[in-house]
């Protein structure tokens, strides 16, 4: 009844923090393991797990309403991973 992810972005991109909470409370879990698959450590893929929440926070403006949001949070997810495995 919430509403597809899209439309539950174009309203966080609109300031919803309700939005952002139900966009957080389907997909935290996949990220977070996700990030957990790929860095083993605890410490490590937390900070991570939270990097990604801020990032797309900060980037929320570039999403294109038009594409599928779940592959854009992943792509977030991968930068994230991939600079946290470089350090």
């Amino acid at each position: 009844s919430s509403g597809r992810d899209e439309e539950q972005m174009a309203q966080y991109q609109l300031g919803s923090e309700e939005a952002f909470g139900v966009l957080y409370e389907r997909y935290s879990e996949k990220v977070f393991a996700y990030i957990c698959g790929r860095i083993r450590n605890q410490e490590r893929a937390s900070d991570a797990f939270q990097e990604v929440f801020a990032k797309m926070h900060k980037s929320k403006h570039l999403y294109n309403r038009s594409l599928p949001f779940l592959p854009w949070l992943f792509s977030i997810s991968r930068s994230v991973v991939f600079d946290a495995l470089r350090i």
